[in-house]
């Protein structure tokens, strides 16, 4: 897993919580990040957050993407509001 330059540290997540960057053929993407949720079954991502050419962050609620529930923001409030909103976080 590999931290965002802009961040001191990920936000702390439940136990059964986790970050990752996901593999995308051979390689990690190093441009987006998975929150997941491990259940007995295996884990479900709960949300996606990309960095885009301009540096700027957006956060999708599940793995369909479309429309990102925020957008144009900076690495800190990205990951603030995918642990918040859909990671455990209060």
């Amino acid at each position: 897993m590999i931290l965002p330059a802009e961040l001191e540290a990920f936000p702390v997540l439940p136990q059964d919580h986790g970050w990752r960057n996901p593999v995308v053929g051979y390689d990690y993407d190093r441009g987006t990040w998975e929150l997941y949720c491990v259940r007995p079954a295996g884990s479900i991502t709960l949300a996606v957050i990309r960095r885009d050419d301009a540096g700027a962050f957006a956060v999708w609620r599940d793995v369909g993407l479309g429309v990102p529930e925020v957008a144009g923001v900076d690495a800190v409030a990205a990951f603030r509001c995918a642990a918040s909103h859909w990671g455990g976080v209060s």
